[in-house]
């Protein structure tokens, strides 16, 4: 637990907080992990002299690595850690707290412990979440008793995304209604009061997009029945990114196939969200409209034949009564902020 802020400072306590060091002088560590440095905990010197009052108040301090790394395997062998490369849907305690290749208790003089320590998430590489609900998260924290949880996102490659929603179906010229496209999801779900989020210089944090919804029908009957379909929805922004939706098809009256089809919507991409498909065309007499636009930052999804449109999840999300703090240093972040309410809960 955290040592005393006042009172008598003895070496037993600092053993019992940090783990028997070599010497006392050897608790001037400076450990580089992702290009952020680490001392024992924040005050302790890092070089020069050191006194018992430099502990004053401090706690053990971890690091859990959400970036590429090698480890030392059963055989003595360096080899790269499995989750190395882009992941999604991350559980920080129930998925990397229990992996003891991805914890690091600073100094190596003491074993990892969850509750009255200080925890310091570092994601330096894309981790995306799931297309479906808002709640949704590319990373869920996990509660940590007393502990400080600390998550900081660093360089181009910490990247945080909610999932694009794919884009809505064109309408089956009039016989099926054009559909809404899908929700996007969000970035962070936050569920240990108090987590503070650090977006450094080149990191990235956005909710996922909305896809667009399907463009409407038409239909000409002054010589023929004539119908064509819409165009589909593009896919929001995000990672994953969202589909484009597919053109509708005329289900009955005079085909022009397949110029009557409307066309699949573009694919979204992490910043940017498809075009909308054009609708489809029959014998220039019946015309289908055209799929809304997926959407991206600033720009909504398109409306499509609905008038309506899906909505984009969240950068953070919180559990109602759960305090957090994002702090933007020269990093990007794109989406609404949001403490649940009532039974909502991130997932």
């Amino acid at each position: 637990m955290t040592l005393p802020t006042v009172g008598i400072m003895s070496v037993s306590a600092i053993n019992t907080e940090f783990g028997i060091a070599p010497s006392f002088g050897a608790y001037r560590v400076n450990e580089n992990h992702a290009n952020l440095l680490f001392p024992l905990d924040t005050g302790i010197p890092t070089s020069g002299a050191i006194k018992f009052s430099d502990f004053y108040g401090k706690k053990r301090n971890h690091v859990i690595k959400i970036f590429d790394f090698n480890y030392i395997d059963a055989n003595g062998n360096v080899v790269p850690h499995p989750d190395n490369g882009s992941e999604t849907r991350i559980d920080v305690r129930a998925d990397k707290w229990s992996d003891d290749r991805a914890v690091r208790v600073i100094g190596g003089f003491a074993g990892k412990r969850e509750s009255g320590s200080k925890i310091n998430v570092i994601v330096a590489k894309p981790v995306g979440s799931q297309k479906g609900r808002l709640t949704d998260c590319a990373i869920v924290t996990g509660t940590w008793g007393t502990s400080d949880l600390i998550i900081d996102l660093v360089s181009a490659n910490g990247v945080v995304s909610g999932a694009g929603g794919d884009g809505g179906k064109g309408a089956d010229g009039i016989t099926y209604a054009a559909q809404l496209g899908g929700n996007g999801s969000s970035g962070i779900g936050i569920q240990h009061s108090g987590t503070v989020v650090n977006v450094r210089s080149g990191s990235r944090l956005q909710n996922g997009y909305a896809g667009g919804t399907g463009g409407s029908g038409g239909r000409e009957t002054s010589k023929r029945d004539r119908r064509a379909g819409g165009g589909g929805g593009g896919g929001g922004a995000g990672f994953p990114a969202g589909n484009g939706g597919k053109g509708g098809e005329p289900q009955a009256g005079t085909r022009d196939n397949p110029s009557d089809i409307g066309r699949t919507g573009g694919n979204g991409s992490l910043l940017f969200g498809g075009a909308g498909g054009g609708g489809g065309d029959n014998e220039d007499q019946a015309g289908g409209g055209t799929g809304g636009v997926g959407a991206q930052f600033n720009v909504l999804a398109g409306t499509g034949g609905l008038g309506a449109r899906a909505n984009n999840g969240f950068a953070v999300l919180s559990n109602p009564g759960v305090s957090f703090t994002v702090n933007n240093i020269s990093g990007t972040v794109h989406g609404d902020l949001l403490t649940l309410s009532g039974d909502a809960r991130v997932t």
